[in-house]
């Protein structure tokens, strides 16, 4: 990084530091900060009052922030001041300091005049800039000329810019392209080109030419297309480059005429690279000639042909894509199908639901693929069909498009076939319901569906159900599935305790805990509590909550299976509490290894020595492995015992 980066870069910095102080303070006034910096108070004292100024200073402040432009140590606080106080006199006294003040203190300068735009300085930074003594002052210079960023320092810069040579050049050169940016914004266009022109024809290092012919083309608009022509035809691939991107920015009628007549070049990859841009561009009338690329025996050319059919494409395209997508044997089938899924408008849905109407249908795991992914809902009837094909690919397919596709009346009749479906898709149906639930726009309406199915359902759909509830979510799925937890039935307890140790919010916590003190089946009563343990150690709850549950779910956990469970969830909330918790467990039967191990992991983290003494203690004096005795006595020297 350059000096004059490091400074405009510290400059920044300070700025941002010094948005974030309040307006005044109490006790504070101009005069107390205009006393701190006239008195031998220490740096820090003056740094802090300059950062004060450049908030509540004023004209009265300038004078005394003034006279440290030229110390060593406090210019750059100094300066940060001055830049914030809105009155002319600042630039005044920037500008009387460029003949007084040397090194670095003057780049600092010429920086602070270049962040106020400051036009008054125009003819000292060219004069500056054109000394080339130093290099690093013409060059900061140079900067501040591009940032004042106005007519007449474009002037002075595109002057410079051609006797100049070396690292004073690059920096005339870069100004050249600030200037003009800030010129086009301000709609001064023609003063903006011809500075990007004189730095892309200038002999100037390759990226600040491209990024010139990049901004010459974008600023000319529709005008700039024999530039983008000559980019696109240049032997060099970053001028390529240069262009593919201009086209992308300047108005996509002029650039389409372009790359459409470049199509006709050689070389594969330019050519796979000027449809994948007629591809982003979207425009209709290089839909013809895109697609008579699919046929290329050129496969990058090929494959950027089919992507781009992607946004390209209409109702005349389904077809080709179509071919492509279904064969076996075309390794392009599923970036054909990507383009499909793609395609915009009701037109190419109504097009392939209209395929999915011819009997036997070509092409039909992929119209139920695409039914799916684009969700036609208006398809639904012909995927009941889908269901009976003697193929099982189409009835699998069948079965996914069902569950990205049913809404409404028809969940009902989903439901149904779920749960009278054949041994051979008790995979595929349970997952389109599960689908169909997770879209639910009417929660209460699909749990009442589900709810009322529970009485005639084979007692082996009861998972599928439950699974289905849990995907729904809520307070009705949740109440309905922890009244299947308590159900006589086996079948039913199963699936609804499966559920419910996986429900997807922590709302679940209390119902499981209730569960798992009342359930009488081991079985079950072990999932529920398992599932609350799941709870506070996945959920970022808070650690007072969290702390409490570990508490309860040791109290109701049997087996030392599930307290293990707990003791390692307090790792991940480690404080003080956590780990006296987990001493307590220091002298049960089975858990004595554990419980000292998360009290010495979490004693890193704790930052009350006290604490982590009393505890580390406890774990020696109760006999434990002399492992983990070590371990605790490391922990005290670390706190000083």
């Amino acid at each position: 990084m350059s000096l004059v980066q490091r400074l405009q870069f510290t400059t920044l910095f300070l700025t941002v530091a010094i948005s974030s102080l309040s307006p005044v303070r109490a006790g504070e006034s101009l005069d107390s900060l205009h006393a701190v910096l006239r008195s031998d108070a220490s740096l820090h004292d003056k740094g802090v009052a300059c950062r004060r100024l450049a908030v509540i200073g004023d004209r009265q402040s300038i004078p005394v922030l003034a006279e440290l432009l030229s110390d060593k140590a406090l210019s750059q606080f100094a300066r940060t001041g001055l830049e914030a106080i809105p009155d002319p006199a600042v630039d005044e006294v920037f500008r009387a300091a460029l003949s007084r003040v040397k090194g670095s203190q003057l780049i600092g300068v010429l920086n602070s005049i270049g962040n106020r735009r400051d036009s008054g300085a125009i003819g000292q930074l060219a004069e500056l800039m054109k000394s080339g003594e130093p290099q690093i002052q013409s060059a900061a210079a140079a900067a501040a000329l591009g940032r004042v960023g106005n007519t007449e320092s474009a002037k002075r810069l595109h002057e410079t810019l051609g006797g100049t040579a070396g690292p004073v050049r690059v920096a005339v050169a870069d100004a050249c392209l600030r200037c003009a940016d800030l010129l086009f914004a301000e709609k001064h266009p023609k003063e903006a080109i011809a500075l990007y022109d004189a730095v892309r024809e200038g002999d100037t290092p390759l990226p600040l030419r491209t990024a010139a012919t990049l901004s010459a083309i974008r600023s000319r608009g529709t005008d700039g297309v024999p530039l983008l022509r000559e980019q696109l035809q240049c032997d060099d691939m970053r001028f390529f480059a240069v262009g593919l991107r201009a086209a992308r920015e300047i108005p996509p009628e002029a650039a389409v005429s372009v790359l459409l007549a470049e199509l006709n070049q050689r070389d594969e990859h330019r050519v796979a690279l000027l449809v994948e841009c007629l591809g982003d561009l979207g425009e209709p009338k290089a839909r013809t000639a895109v697609e008579g690329l699919l046929d290329s025996k050129q496969p990058l050319i090929r494959r950027a042909a089919i992507g781009a059919l992607g946004t390209l494409g209409d109702v005349s395209t389904v077809d080709s894509l179509l071919d492509i997508a279904s064969s076996a044997e075309d390794r392009d089938a599923p970036l054909a199908l990507a383009s499909l899924r793609r395609l915009s408008g009701g037109e190419i849905d109504a097009a392939l639901v209209g395929k999915l109407k011819t009997p036997d249908p070509p092409h039909h795991a992929q119209l139920l693929e695409l039914v799916a992914a684009r969700r036609i809902v208006s398809a639904v009837p012909l995927l009941w069909s889908g269901l009976e094909s003697p193929t099982s690919q189409i009835r699998l397919s069948a079965w996914n498009a069902l569950g990205e596709t049913i809404e409404g009346d028809e969940f009902d009749e989903l439901v149904s076939r779920v749960v009278s479906a054949p041994q051979a898709a008790r995979s595929a149906a349970p997952t389109a319901l599960v689908s169909a639930c997770r879209r639910a726009t009417n929660p209460d309406q699909y749990v009442n569906t589900l709810a009322k199915r529970f009485e005639s359902a084979a007692p082996e759909s009861a998972g599928t159900l439950f699974e289905a509830l849990r995907a729904v979510g809520g307070e009705a799925a949740l109440n309905r599935t922890v009244a299947g937890a308590k159900d006589k039935r086996d079948a039913i307890q199963d699936g609804a305790t499966r559920a419910l140790g996986e429900w997807p919010t922590p709302d679940v916590a209390p119902e499981l805990l209730k569960l798992a003190e009342s359930l009488t089946n081991s079985k079950y009563q072990i999932r529920a509590i398992r599932g609350y343990i799941r709870v506070f150690r996945q959920f970022g709850l808070p650690a007072d909550e969290r702390l409490k549950m570990a508490r309860q779910a040791l109290k109701v956990a049997k087996r030392n299976d599930e307290k293990v469970l707990v003791l390692h969830a307090l790792l991940n909330f480690q404080n003080a509490e956590t780990m006296n918790l987990s001493i307590e467990f220091l002298n049960e039967p089975g858990l004595e290894a554990t419980a000292a191990q998360v009290a010495i992991y979490i004693a890193d983290q704790v930052t009350d020595p006290v604490a982590v003494r009393t505890a580390m203690r406890k774990i020696i004096d109760s006999g434990a492995d002399e492992r983990y005795a070590k371990q605790a006595r490391d922990v005290l020297a670390k706190v000083g015992e």
